[in-house]
């Protein structure tokens, strides 16, 4: 129902663009056709009729002293009017209102197709009163100059309607449509939709970005980042916790069942499961005990933890411990993991001069230091967002959460500016993109400005200008920023420039790693555990080759692990990649 009574305004508009156009295209001919005074006034009244919303429009805004495009389009209507009915025998008397009237609904036509929204510059009051200002000074001193100079009161009164019907450039009403149209194109064709017009002004006008952590920063889901296992075989250690956490649904359970799939771990027989509640689960396997739970559990059980697990820095994820037959048998780390890119894309963003603050969600170190601020208490700052003012920054969240100057999510919304999809590395894009495009659209605005200030002070000198001239003069800039739209393309951000995040539980990477000093198992195990104290790292130790086989993240190098080992006494021969 709601597409239809869109299509119904639509077509409205489409016809009320229609019958502008035949009036302008009358208007400006009249000269040609002989057209007399009184059929070029009942042609304009009646293109007035056609856009009499717009009209009344800018006539409230006036009456309400916050002056918009609207009211200069009303002054230039109406000034035109009061102009044709001083002059009264002369030609095209309203060829220039009627161009400024079809520019203005051709723009919101164009624009609605697109955006279903209207792109009139609304609420830009000091701009618009600067303008009303200059354009009151013009109407004076016109009056002065051309009664000073002796020009005659019906001249006088002419030039200085004619001063009043000029001043509204027609860029500013062909431009904005224009640029919005091309800006939102150009972003649709790389995936990011774009429900809000003009939206490249408040983008490239922003100086904050607040990153919601959950499922911007991170996955939105629960995962599975890393094991350590006692004995070095990680996969073991993974298919004992998954066949405890059969039969759960819960996030862990789910999160653990999702790792070993990947791995094509085997889910063995569980031959008796209990759990303990708020603490973990038990199980016998195989003739032996299990538990599988966080330090509480161990706590009451009396497992004690070693100390390199016990104060290992986790990074803010959760920890689960693991033991068999009363002994510590592994540890797992879970959360939701930090998405492709972030580091990257924080990076650019903060180096684009703008504030990058994180609203946070649990105690995340590794995400903390990449950001100028860190909100937390989330629940509380999202309650405070969406009944407080309006937050003066760009806030990207999975789905839209506050009242902001520009919100962008991952998925298609009803409140959302911008929807940039799950890559978060279209972001930058879209901010230098929107810098770009706003640079060209001010530029064009001021030109044509300047313009229409350059005719208006002609006219009122005396200098005798035609409408329709005046018209392709003002429109000129616009016509420009056509021929350079073929450098609004959007900067290249192929996922090719950053690091993906590696799969920290297995690796990537292979070293051999060759030792000098390990004589016993005491060493081996020293060794063992040095190099798995490092995030990510398994380790096999060969005490009779004297060799170390690694598998690591890729982002860990030669120099960590050999450091590593030489921290605990041992000398690292060689290290090599294979």
């Amino acid at each position: 129902m709601g597409t239809t009574v869109e299509n119904v305004k639509l077509n409205e508009k489409a016809v009320s663009l229609a019958l502008v156009l035949l009036c302008t295209v009358f208007l400006s001919v009249s000269n040609v056709l002989k057209v007399g005074f009184f059929l070029q006034l009942m042609i304009y009244i009646f293109l007035l009729f056609c856009t009499r919303n717009v009209i009344l429009e800018g006539f409230s805004s006036l009456c309400s002293l916050t002056p918009d495009l609207t009211s200069l389009v009303f002054v230039c209507m109406f000034s035109a009017l009061l102009h044709g009915l001083v002059a009264m025998d002369s030609e095209n008397l309203f060829a220039y209102a009627a161009s400024v009237m079809f520019c203005l609904v051709f723009g919101e036509y164009i624009t609605e197709r697109i955006l279903h929204k209207s792109v009139l510059e609304r609420g830009q009051a000091l701009f618009f009163s600067v303008m009303f200002v200059v354009l009151l000074l013009l109407f004076v001193a016109t009056l002065i100059i051309n009664l000073v100079f002796e020009s005659g009161f019906s001249e006088t009164l002419l030039r200085s309607f004619a001063v009043s019907v000029i001043f509204c450039p027609v860029a500013l009403l062909i431009v904005p449509p224009i640029v919005s149209v091309l800006f939102t194109k150009t972003l649709q064709q790389s995936g990011t939709i774009v429900s809000a017009p003009l939206i490249f002004k408040r983008i490239a006008k922003n100086h904050e970005v607040i990153f919601d952590q959950r499922g911007v920063i991170t996955e939105k889901e629960y995962s599975l980042y890393d094991i350590y296992s006692i004995n070095g075989d990680k996969t073991e250690l993974l298919s004992i916790a998954a066949s405890i956490e059969k039969g759960f649904n819960h996030s862990i359970a789910l999160a653990i069942f999702d790792a070993a799939r990947k791995v094509d771990a085997d889910i063995k027989t569980v031959d008796k499961v209990f759990e303990v509640e708020g603490r973990g689960v038990g199980a016998e396997i195989s003739g032996n005990e299990y538990f599988f739970g966080n330090k509480k559990l161990f706590k009451e059980k009396k497992i004690e933890l070693p100390e390199m697990v016990a104060t290992a820095d986790v990074g803010g994820y959760t920890p689960l411990y693991i033991s068999k037959n009363g002994e510590f048998f592994g540890m797992f780390l879970l959360g939701n993991r930090k998405r492709n890119n972030v580091d990257s894309v924080i990076k650019e963003v903060s180096e684009l001069g703008i504030r990058c603050t994180l609203l946070a969600e649990g105690e995340r170190k590794d995400l903390r230091k990449m950001f100028d601020i860190v909100l937390t208490e989330r629940e509380k700052v999202l309650h405070e967002f969406k009944n407080g003012d309006r937050i003066k920054a760009m806030v990207v969240s999975h789905k839209p959460i506050a009242n902001a100057d520009v919100t962008v999510s991952a998925l298609p919304c009803k409140d959302t500016d911008l929807v940039i999809g799950e890559n978060i590395a279209a972001l930058v894009s879209v901010i230098k993109f929107s810098r770009m495009t706003y640079k060209i659209y001010t530029v064009t605005i001021l030109v044509s400005v300047f313009l229409s200030l350059i005719l208006t002070a002609s006219i009122a000198f005396g200098v005798t200008i035609s409408p329709v001239v005046a018209a392709f003069v003002t429109a000129a800039p616009a016509v420009c920023m056509l021929r350079m739209k073929s450098h609004m393309t959007l900067p290249d951000y192929s996922l090719e420039n950053y690091s993906l995040e590696d799969d920290i539980m297995f690796g990537k990477i292979n070293y051999t790693m060759k030792i000098e000093g390990m004589s016993c198992t005491h060493c081996s195990a020293r060794v063992k555990t040095a190099l798995e104290s490092l995030r990510g790292v398994s380790a096999k130790i060969s005490l009779e080759e004297k060799t170390a086989s690694i598998k690591c993240p890729a982002k860990t190098t030669a120099e960590e692990l050999s450091k590593a080992v030489a921290d605990v006494g041992f000398t690292v021969v060689s290290i090599e990649r294979v």
